[in-house]
């Protein structure tokens, strides 16, 4: 069984849902993060948050977790999947926003 993070949390992939309200899903609005694992270990790792936390300052994005805290989840997702060699992939989104997404009444129409 494979593990991802979702929401400051590791559970099943197959729990794993994303709405369709999403501004990612629709707009491709937010940032993502990919960090090769070697031995166990993320790579680069103080690189790729501060990279990460910067991206998300200039989108006016907020990370809901502080570094230590995604150090921490991303150090037992890892072991979960009992990654040694591979890559993490995540990524924050705007989210839902309301009075922004499509209603049915509304989507367009090729």
């Amino acid at each position: 069984m494979s593990y991802v993070m979702y929401n400051e949390s590791i559970i099943p992939k197959e729990e794993a849902a994303i709405s369709f309200d999403d501004r990612g899903y629709y707009f491709g609005d937010g940032i993502y993060e990919v960090i090769r694992v070697y031995n166990g270990k993320l790579f680069l790792q103080e690189g790729h948050l501060e990279r990460f936390q910067d991206s998300a300052s200039k989108l006016d994005l907020t990370v809901p977790c502080s570094p230590d805290t995604m150090k921490s989840l991303l150090r037992r997702l890892i072991e979960k999947n009992g990654l040694t060699t591979g890559y993490v992939y995540f990524q924050l989104t705007r989210g839902i926003q309301a009075g922004i997404t499509c209603t049915s009444a509304e989507q367009p129409r090729c």
